[in-house]
């Protein structure tokens, strides 16, 4: 490990007040990245995982809503990997090594593991079941989340895909589908945008990003929030 990210390493630690002996990293198998390498420690008898992100993916700030909204959640029993504070009570704190500017978090790591697809047996009605509840549990309490730093929540007719655009290039090369695609789009671009019809989700809660304990699904991977 270069020495620069040691002392990325020995400032998180005193940040988060854990054992930097008991850091790791470990291989984990997703469908889109069979080999994604992630980084652990131990802290009280419970294992943290802790990301690196360089500043500009994200923002410190988009990060820090993102961490409150997940902590409402899970202060409100919804299963859900919490984010750890820093003894100084941080959700997200920031580093700069080697003239680039980090954005440090941890979260409890969820039991279980991913869906395994040569496991069918795992898949059963109340897993189904806990799937839907739990996005349905999620979206009922957004309805009253306040950002508590005022942080804008991005709208995502405003957001400029870019994308988007060279995606929908390609089908104009096939009139048809390319006519269907910008109807459903305008379609749902006019879709009412009230309090009980749209704001905040996780809009990207597929399979690899939860974990199966039993019954029990753990969400994670807040960062496709709208």
């Amino acid at each position: 490990m270069d020495k620069w990210y040691n002392n990325l390493l020995e400032f998180a630690a005193k940040e988060y007040d854990f054992d930097i002996n008991t850091f790791k990293s470990k291989i984990v198998s997703k469908f889109d990245d069979p080999s994604l390498e992630i980084f652990t420690f131990k802290k009280n008898g419970k294992e943290y995982m802790i990301d690196f992100e360089p500043d500009y993916l994200p923002q410190k700030r988009q990060t820090r809503a993102e961490l409150n909204f997940i902590y409402y959640l899970a202060e409100n029993n919804i299963s859900v990997a919490p984010p750890l504070r820093t003894i100084n009570g941080e959700l997200v704190i920031s580093a700069r090594k080697i003239g680039e500017n980090f954005n440090i978090t941890a979260f409890e790591m969820a039991s279980g593991q991913f869906w395994d697809k040569n496991d069918p047996p795992k898949w059963n009605d109340k897993i189904f079941f806990n799937w839907g509840k739990v996005m349905g549990d999620m979206h009922r309490l957004a309805k009253n989340y306040k950002s508590v730093d005022k942080y804008k929540i991005p709208d995502i007719f405003e957001r400029n895909y870019s994308g988007w655009g060279s995606y929908f290039d390609c089908l104009k090369i096939y009139p048809t589908v390319y006519k269907i695609t910008q109807e459903l789009l305008n379609n749902i671009a006019n879709l009412p945008k009230d309090r009980d019809s749209y704001g905040l989700i996780h809009c990207d809660l597929h399979p690899y990003n939860f974990h199966i304990d039993g019954d029990k699904i753990t969400v994670f991977d807040f960062n496709d929030n709208i």
